[in-house]
């Protein structure tokens, strides 16, 4: 999902999914929140959103349904699938190369329709892993990215597959701000992982957007990071419109 490139924008907005099933929407409400914070400063912002779950959702479907017809499984619904599609969505960008270069390739589908001019990138989950893999092969000239937002960031569970000593693969950006909430299972802070990590992380936030279940979740639409996001976002404006 896109939105009309508004006259003077300033800024691009992309954000990018994480484990899952998603629609082309998914990121909408999540728009709408910031654009009622940033008030007539959101025509200074266009709005974008990376669709990377289709690349997966055929082949999780039918293992689902190879599964669930092989013998008497509990949980043999929403919650399994959810954990198919999860865990599914991981093993394949890991373990098989075409679909980790389909996935990227709808990442540079999305930043090929931006204007020009610099990039603010929201990140969810694995999401945070798809886009940092992207930058970092494929640093876009025309509309490059100053700031990376990511919240629910699991990076350091795919930093595992990366040999033990070797450099991270982490692309430059100015700013790196990561929010986690400390009952998100999935959330980690990045900052003190390594001295690489020190210097390429400007902070790391904690945040509270829900209770065990809900937290990963919740951070979309979740007060206290639509608030933290529409500061950072108004301080990116300023900083684009200074340059």
């Amino acid at each position: 999902m896109a939105g009309h490139p508004a006259r003077g924008v300033r800024v691009n907005v992309v954000f990018c999914h994480g484990i899952g099933s998603h629609k082309a929407t998914y990121a909408r409400a999540t728009i709408r929140a910031l654009r009622e914070g940033l008030g007539a400063q959101a025509q200074g912002v266009h709005w974008s959103s990376v669709l990377w779950s289709g690349v997966l959702d055929g082949r999780q479907d039918r293992l689902m349904q190879a599964v669930s017809a092989g013998g008497d499984l509990d949980w043999n619904g929403p919650r399994r699938e959810y954990v198919i599609s999860g865990l599914g969505d991981a093993c394949a960008y890991l373990g098989d190369r075409q679909t980790r270069y389909k996935i990227l390739d709808r990442v540079g589908d999305a930043f090929a329709m931006l204007p020009d001019g610099p990039t603010v990138v929201l990140c969810h989950s694995m999401g945070c892993a798809v886009m940092m893999d992207y930058l970092h092969a494929h640093a876009p000239s025309r509309t490059p990215v100053q700031c990376a937002i990511l919240f629910g960031c699991n990076l350091p569970l795919f930093w595992l597959a990366h040999p033990a000593g070797q450099p991270l693969p982490l692309p430059q950006i100015p700013r790196v701000y990561n929010l986690y909430d400390s009952d998100d299972l999935l959330a980690y802070p990045l900052k003190e992982i390594s001295d690489q990590t020190r210097a390429w992380v400007t902070g790391d936030y904690r945040i509270s957007t829900g209770t065990i279940l809900g937290a990963h979740t919740g951070y979309w639409t979740d007060s206290d990071f639509v608030d933290w996001v529409t500061k950072c976002l108004k301080r990116e404006l300023r900083i684009s419109a200074s340059h």
